[in-house]
């Protein structure tokens, strides 16, 4: 296995959209990325989903996603419970073997 490998970060919904708010703030992208230690084409990845993270960072129920995005919008999954339900007996099918 590698050593090198990349470990991919997690960030809540909170600091990203805490992160939008900074860099329409400061008109400043590149500042702001460089302040929270992320890259500018990150933060711009999340100025285009801007909506969608305000939205679930205000409801405060979703800590950490990943948006699935069609076209322009992002979204999270349509019916997250039974991804959830479906997740859960596919590891409980796999452990059994």
């Amino acid at each position: 296995m590698s050593e090198n490998k990349k470990v991919r970060k997690s960030y809540t919904m909170a600091f990203k959209a805490n992160c939008i708010v900074e860099s329409d703030r400061s008109n400043n992208v590149s500042k702001t990325a460089a302040e929270n230690k992320i890259s500018r084409r990150q933060l711009q990845k999340w100025r285009a989903k801007r909506d969608s993270i305000l939205s679930l960072a205000r409801k405060g129920k979703i800590k950490r996603s990943r948006l699935v995005t069609s076209g322009s919008s992002a979204t999270l999954a349509k019916f997250p419970e039974l991804e959830a339900d479906l997740t859960n007996w596919l590891k409980e099918e796999v452990s059994k073997k």
